[in-house]
């Protein structure tokens, strides 16, 4: 738990290869420490053991810099959807494809094309003061 909160975390925040550096760092450590106090186990068995945690290590690092990287790419991709979909800025409804102003919740197909006016039909007649007839 010690060694793989760090190394999440330097994953997601630093990327992969400051990761992968932390995690052989945190192993050698151990090792290191292991070899200054007397081992719990044979020599052997123990740098077996320290080697398969900085694998382990470096493999969840690779997994987690994949996932932030996965997480990075589509909040960019939501950002430039969103930019594209016109919305009422007083309300908050969203045009349809075929012109029609739905609340967000009932828009399923996206607009690929901007409305005439940036206000929904009822804000503008809201902001005029016009009456519908």
């Amino acid at each position: 738990m010690f060694f793989v909160l760090p190394v999440i975390s330097a994953a997601w925040y630093q990327g992969f290869r400051f990761a992968c550096a932390l995690a052989a760092s945190l192993s050698i450590m151990r090792f290191t420490s292991n070899w200054a106090w007397g081992f719990p186990m044979s020599y052997d068995a123990a740098l077996v053991n320290n080697v398969l945690r900085a694998v382990t290590l470096m493999l969840v690092a690779f997994l987690t810099e994949q996932l932030a990287s996965q997480m990075r790419n589509l909040k960019k991709r939501l950002n430039q959807l969103e930019a594209r979909l016109p919305v009422c800025p007083e309300c908050g409804v969203a045009c349809r494809h075929d012109g029609q102003w739905m609340p967000l919740d009932d828009v399923t197909p996206l607009s690929t094309t901007t409305p005439p006016g940036s206000l929904c039909p009822e804000c503008e007649r809201r902001g005029y003061d016009v009456q519908p007839g």
